[in-house]
């Protein structure tokens, strides 16, 4: 089988109401070289359900569950592990892209300079339909460029899906929590500085209080 230029790695646990909705932006997108691996730490059968309507359908999703779960973030690292693609996407259950040219502009940011991290702005939603915009300016950009370290003050990048990085089997640290996503953001650009960045919004993150951030506040 030819190796995919991306592969979206979606991370699961307990909920599909946002799911489907990652799930249809994802099979939405105009850019098509890509795998989608799903790493489920569910304990109740729902998201495989789901996901059967899917594959029903022809479409090819790869699908993994863990019994017992195998916890935040080795979740993440499972599905990582089992990337094919020469880039990885990770998608969390409750964060979708904003248009079906998402990934494109992606998969642009990286053929540019040939980068082997970029970020994006994003639109975060909270239960209320409330959105704000996460998004940074040049000059912090250089600044995470030339001093990866200032990244540990402060999560100026955003979560996880709003990355896309070259898959050179670097993983999440299992011992963290609270800074899993910038110790591996700063561990991660300290090693390949090539990177690229967008200030337009093309993920959207969904803000509630399930969230593992939240639930370390």
């Amino acid at each position: 089988m030819k190796t995919p230029l991306v592969s979206i790695c979606i991370p699961t646990y307990n909920q599909t109401k946002y799911l489907r909705k990652v799930l249809d932006s994802v099979f939405e997108q105009t850019f098509t070289d890509y795998e989608v691996i799903v790493s489920d730490d569910s304990t109740t059968p729902d998201v495989k359900e789901l996901l059967d309507e899917y594959i029903a359908n022809g479409t090819v999703i790869r699908y993994f569950h863990h019994s017992p779960a195998l916890g935040s973030p080795e979740n993440w690292n499972f599905a990582m592990q089992k990337a094919q693609g020469e880039y990885i996407k990770i998608m969390h259950h409750d964060d979708w892209f904003v248009t079906n040219t998402s990934l494109q502009e992606f998969v642009t940011l990286v053929r540019e300079n040939n980068a082997d991290f970029v970020f994006s702005g994003t639109n975060i939603e909270t239960p209320l339909g409330r959105t704000r915009t996460h998004s940074i300016n040049y000059s912090n950009f250089t600044n995470i460029t030339q001093n990866p370290e200032t990244l540990l003050l402060g999560n100026i990048i955003g979560a996880p899906s709003a990355i896309m990085f070259k898959n050179n089997k670097m993983l999440f640290d299992v011992n963290l929590i609270w800074l899993v996503d910038l110790e591996f953001y700063y561990r991660y650009i300290t090693k390949h500085k090539n990177i690229n960045y967008t200030p337009q919004t093309l993920i959207v993150t969904f803000d509630d209080n399930t969230r593992i951030t939240n639930l370390c506040v």
